[in-house]
């Protein structure tokens, strides 16, 4: 890797800040007989593919050189990097799983020798340069996560095998041909001089914990370890506690129907001067969302053939959907929930504004799912057909319907009383949720009506030749 600056930029020495080294041994004692026999077999031909490492450098603190740029900053890059939802779906429908993480990732991409120099850095002992990529280099991220993609494109590994940063996930449909996939991966790492770490490798799974979820064949969980930590925590005392509460819980938080409701109670504590007062409703909505996790609760498996359905609602609190696909009998079960509490200005909107909002905020969440294929918005306003006919539109619903253009959907209408879980998503049921009906009056009729009444006062005015609709108000 070269690093391009100017010729005259130069290097200045502030202070010099010793190396902590926190060193410890990072080869415990290892336990193989777990191990299948070709696995074994694998590992023993593939050894020097592991780190042989018996000690790890570990954390320091270092004091860099400072390089004086003048007017050209550095360019701060920003490598794609597959979200970790897109590695949990296409892992979590395969059998056989290897996770593997490489050691001491970022040092696996050496330095140009003329561009040591640039990174060196300061010790009690004296001046030192870098000869590999080191950790906190402002692009170091970037460059790794690229050249790490590059590898497996290179040598056409995308079909079984994924990566987030230096983690490496193989997913197999059977053992035979996951035994394959690791010899494939062995040959990699040794023609580009990669190492594995072996205390966190695992192999031949039929599951893992990756990015705190727990993934198997068909469902997808939360993380044991997460959500025991979760289980055992105490209601907050300040802010501060609360603002790691909510942290840990909203990872977890497409697995919750109704969270942004739930939680509602407690983000009045997140304003800017909002005293501190926690109350029996406050601890109300702590305890519903740690029961709710502690339940482990269970989302099907995505099915990339399934029909697709999204069932979406708001309020004046705050907007919901739930996107769901088809069991194997048939009946329509949650792959995903999302929700989130109104914000401000939202909260101006009128209803078939909510509708609309709730509908386009649904497909931004659940895209990796939707973009490119044909699904059905379930919702029981026309917000969605009004708006794909309506002409002329400004604003916000114009980028709105432009929004929505990009996507294949067909949009049925649901009754309020049927879309439950559309609704508790935005709000809880309560006793307005009564059928009522609107009564169409005839010309006729309403002239009969106000001469009847007697309406004479100056605010009235009598209807001449249109139809009018009756509003039946609830109390």
């Amino acid at each position: 890797m070269s690093l391009h600056i100017q010729e005259n930029t130069y290097n200045k020495v502030d202070n010099q800040d010793g190396i902590v080294n926190t060193s410890e041994e990072i080869f415990p004692r290892l336990i193989v007989k777990q191990l299948s026999p070709p696995i074994l077999s694998l590992l023993s031909e593939h050894s020097h593919v592991f780190s042989k490492n018996k000690y790890d450098v570990g954390k320091i603190r270092i004091e860099p050189t400072r390089i004086n740029l003048t007017s050209d900053l550095p360019v701060s890059q920003r490598a794609y990097k597959t979200s970790a939802t897109e590695e949990v779906e296409i892992n979590k429908q395969v059998k056989n799983l290897l996770a593997a993480d490489l050691a001491s990732g970022y040092w696996h991409i050496p330095l140009h020798e003329k561009d040591e120099e640039k990174l060196a850095f300061v010790t009690s002992e004296g001046l030192y340069e870098f000869q590999v990529l080191p950790f906190g280099f402002r692009n170091a991220p970037a460059i790794f996560n690229r050249t790490i993609r590059r590898i497996l494109n290179k040598h056409k590994c995308s079909t079984f095998a994924c990566h987030y940063f230096d983690d490496i996930v193989i997913f197999s449909n059977s053992l035979e041909e996951h035994y394959a996939h690791l010899e494939q991966i062995f040959k990699i790492c040794e023609e580009e001089n990669n190492k594995l770490k072996f205390s966190k490798c695992v192999f031949a799974k039929d599951k893992i914990n990756f990015l705190g979820y727990e993934i198997k064949e068909g469902c997808i969980t939360p993380d044991n370890h997460n959500i025991e930590s979760i289980k055992k925590l105490q209601p907050p005392k300040n802010v501060k506690q609360l603002q790691g509460f909510l942290g840990s819980v909203n990872v977890y938080n497409k697995f919750i129907d109704s969270y942004a409701k739930i939680r509602e109670p407690l983000n009045q504590f997140l304003k800017k001067d909002k005293q501190w007062h926690w109350t029996a409703e406050c601890q109300e909505a702590f305890e519903l969302l740690k029961n709710k996790l502690v339940t482990k609760p269970v989302l099907q498996l995505y099915g990339p053939k399934l029909p697709l359905h999204v069932f979406c609602d708001a309020s004046q609190v705050a907007i919901g959907a739930v996107f769901k696909q088809p069991d194997s009998s048939g009946n329509l079960h949650p792959v995903s929930y999302h929700s989130r509490t109104l914000r401000s200005n939202e909260k101006n909107y009128c209803i078939t504004e909510l509708e609309c909002l709730a509908s386009v905020d649904a497909l931004d969440k659940f895209y990796y799912y939707l973009h490119g294929k044909k699904f059905i918005i379930h919702t029981d306003h026309a917000a969605l057909v009004w708006l794909k006919n309506v002409k002329k539109l400004r604003g916000r619903l114009f980028r709105w319907s432009l929004k929505l253009s990009m996507f294949d959907y067909e949009v049925k209408y649901l009754k309020g009383t049927a879309n439950v879980e559309g609704d508790m998503l935005s709000r809880h049921p309560t006793a307005q949720y009564i059928q009522h009906s609107v009564h169409l009056l005839e010309l006729e009729e309403i002239k009969t009506h106000q001469n009847l009444d007697n309406l004479d006062n100056s605010k009235y005015k009598k209807i001449n030749d249109v139809l009018v609709l009756k509003k039946i108000y609830l109390k």
